[in-house]
């Protein structure tokens, strides 16, 4: 079963379902974030080696990937417009060159003064001096390669795509303009990221496509890479950055790129094969209630000692205990089911089963008195998110399908801080403390839905009914 459903036309009209598209835009940024997270904490896991930093990228780029198509699933489930995911050529490229030029030679350091005089502070520049190569790298990376490939699908693709049609062009990019420059973090940046931001929505209907916005945005981040001190670093991920765009285009026609489509597919179709031996086409209702219940109670046990100062290690060990004896394999098997189950992709449910053996992992190694599996937690709840969204472009009803959406959405929350919120370590515990919960009341909630009857389906009543097309902006 394919991931991604196929591209259409990138003039073809507005999404018919807004809702869908503004609900892949959050995915998106929820997944990249996560993703970003678990490549640094993997290059922690190899002592922040060049060669622990170069396997991290791979995740990475992996795990962009996948929420690129998983996402592009969930948004347009007809087929993704091809100007949304990077694929449509740009026209009329270079006058929105010249404004971005202009607008970072002359408008950002006067709006850049004008937050500073009005009391905002801080700054996205992270020095890069004296740090190690690996970290370096990684860090350059994910500035040059993954930033610009994943704010720009995900804010003036989806985002935008999605608000366009509901509420017009301008309103629609002063949104996702705001919402983007709040996804930084830091208020020094909410005055010129937004008036940028505006710039890079109106570069994407003037040249039909995310596609330069996605090199203009890549190309500042290049020269602020080097500012910064990335050096020479910053040529290996400006290769990766033209090769991807270079790929991605649709008139792009390469043996590499039909060979890759063709493993993925047999892949898939190996993966439906191993798990439909041992797992089942049934709903498991009664299951995935165990599986929220028993992850509320072990978080419960867990953070009985260390937030209220109840109980002691015992108790602690045993919330441990439960969560990966109880939980994580149940859900795992769950996941590994939901391809006949739920007709989810069988390359989400591996890799939510994958992420559960993580956790699960570095959990046995923490009873174990080991911390060395540690930073593997990240790449597995990101894994498990992408799981459970999966499922969200599954069979069942519509109830089920937002409620595993909503606990996939919610375990990978538990790696990305809120911005201006969680500002100290504490807070960042509370807050996976917080969105552990809901993701286990969720996982009950996939339950609930499943026991309930589906509704009855109305009779078809002719040619005269038919499903409801979903195609791509237009580029006027």
């Amino acid at each position: 079963m394919a991931l991604a459903p196929p591209p259409v036309p990138h003039r073809a009209g507005m999404p018919a379902r807004p809702w869908l598209v503004v609900a892949g835009a959050l995915a998106c940024v929820v997944l990249y974030l996560a993703s970003s997270v678990s490549a640094y904490l993997l290059t922690e896991l190899g002592d922040r080696t060049v060669a622990a930093a170069l396997a991290a990228i791979v995740v990475d780029a992996a795990l962009c990937a996948g929420t690129i198509a998983l996402v592009a699933r969930i948004a347009y489930p007809e087929g993704v417009p091809a100007a949304i995911v990077g694929r449509a050529r740009s026209s009329r490229v270079g006058i929105a060159v010249l404004a971005q030029v202009g607008f970072v030679v002359v408008a950002l350091p006067l709006l850049t003064a004008l937050g500073k005089a009005l009391g905002f502070h801080g700054t996205t520049d992270v020095a890069l001096h004296h740090r190690h190569a690996g970290v370096v790298l990684l860090l350059t990376w994910i500035a040059v390669v993954a930033a610009p490939w994943m704010e720009e699908l995900s804010m003036r693709g989806f985002l935008l795509s999605g608000l366009w049609d509901r509420f017009g062009f301008w309103p629609a990019a002063l949104v996702s303009s705001l919402v983007w420059a709040g996804l930084h973090g830091v208020s020094g940046v909410l005055i010129p990221f937004t008036f940028e931001g505006l710039l890079l929505c109106w570069i994407r209907r003037r040249t039909g496509s995310v596609r330069t916005g996605i090199a203009l945005h890549a190309t500042q981040n290049v020269v602020a890479s080097v500012f910064s001190g990335a050096g020479f670093l910053v040529l290996p991920p400006l290769a990766a950055l033209i090769a991807s765009l270079v790929l991605a285009h649709e008139g792009t026609a390469s043996a590499a790129r039909r060979r890759a489509a063709l493993a993925l597919g047999r892949g898939a179709a190996a993966a439906e094969r191993a798990t439909a031996r041992f797992t089942s086409g049934e709903a498991r209702p009664a299951a995935w209630m165990l599986a929220g219940g028993s992850f509320a109670t072990g978080l419960a046990l867990e953070a009985a000692p260390l937030e209220l100062g109840i109980g002691g290690p015992g108790l602690v060990t045993a919330g441990r205990i439960v969560i990966a004896v109880f939980t994580l394999p149940l859900l795992a098997w769950l996941l590994l089911g939901a391809g006949r189950a739920w007709q989810a992709p069988a390359a989400t449910s591996l890799a939510g089963a994958a992420g559960c053996v993580l956790v699960a992992a570095a959990r046995v190694g923490v009873l174990l008195d080991s911390t060395a599996l540690v930073p593997l937690v990240g790449v597995g709840y990101t894994l498990i998110g992408f799981g459970l969204l999966g499922l969200a472009t599954g069979a069942p009803a519509a109830r089920a399908r937002l409620a595993a959406g909503g606990a996939g959405l919610l375990m990978v929350a538990t790696l990305t801080p809120l911005p201006y919120v969680i500002t100290t370590s504490a807070a960042m515990l509370d807050q996976e403390l917080l969105t552990s919960f809901a993701a286990g009341a969720a996982l009950v909630l996939v339950g609930l839905t499943l026991r309930r009857p589906a509704p009855a389906q109305p009779a078809l009543a002719g040619p005269a009914e038919h499903r409801p097309q979903v195609a791509g902006l237009t580029t006027g």
